[in-house]
């Protein structure tokens, strides 16, 4: 069954310090078409006969399926954890004072990863690990950010044009505008299920007035 583009969970317009033009942008731009291409590459993998194939030919697409399939997620997530402003509380900001010694101390770490990923191409999220029962920052590539076994629950994308637009290549100042636009009630919700040993659950078109943009 082909991956459906799902549309956006917050109101683009009503972001601070993020422009509406940038936000849907990026999503038609890079999400759309990322859900595109993983449904071509989809379709041509169901095409080979792979006892016969090339190994070659095998292994270029399922790194691409992977590497389509990560960006997919994580871009789900990144604009799933928009369009809040509140700071976490009850159970998330409990494991946060158990794991890193407070809000505080992991929205600096959070941001340093961040910034050290600037110009990387790459993504800086806060996973659950199961294996150890607590979060972890992570950071790097469409490829190589996700731990085994983990599940993350805020993901921030550091790729040029996650921010550009607005900020050329200042990108501290967008990681600042992101984290005071974080929808913490959401990615509490993911800690919860990710804790609980749930499956990742993303609220697209909720709470917050959902917005469909045209393809």
């Amino acid at each position: 069954m082909p991956y459906a583009v799902k549309s956006l969970a917050c109101d683009p317009s009503k972001l601070e310090g993020l422009s509406e033009k940038l936000i849907v942008g990026h999503y038609v731009s890079v999400y759309c078409n990322t859900v595109k291409r993983l449904n071509v590459i989809a379709d041509q993998l169901s095409r080979l006969d792979l006892p016969k194939a090339p190994s070659f030919l095998i292994n270029a697409l399922k790194r691409e399926e992977l590497a389509a399939l990560n960006s997919m997620v994580l871009h789900e997530i990144y604009f799933e954890s928009l369009g809040g402003s509140s700071m976490p509380s009850g159970e998330l900001i409990e494991a946060m004072q158990r794991d890193f010694g407070g809000f505080e101390p992991w929205h600096a770490a959070f941001a340093s990863l961040a910034r050290a990923q600037a110009g990387r191409a790459g993504w800086v999220t806060l996973a659950w690990f199961p294996r150890d029962s607590r979060l972890v920052n992570l950071a790097g590539t469409d490829l190589d950010v996700n731990l085994a076994g983990g599940y993350p629950i805020l993901a921030l994308d550091m790729h040029e044009h996650a921010y550009q637009m607005d900020y050329g290549m200042k990108a501290v100042g967008y990681i600042e505008a992101f984290m005071k636009n974080i929808n913490w009630e959401r990615v509490t919700r993911r800690y919860r299920a990710g804790s609980q040993g749930g499956a990742i659950s993303l609220d697209f078109g909720a709470p917050e007035p959902a917005t469909t943009v045209s393809q």
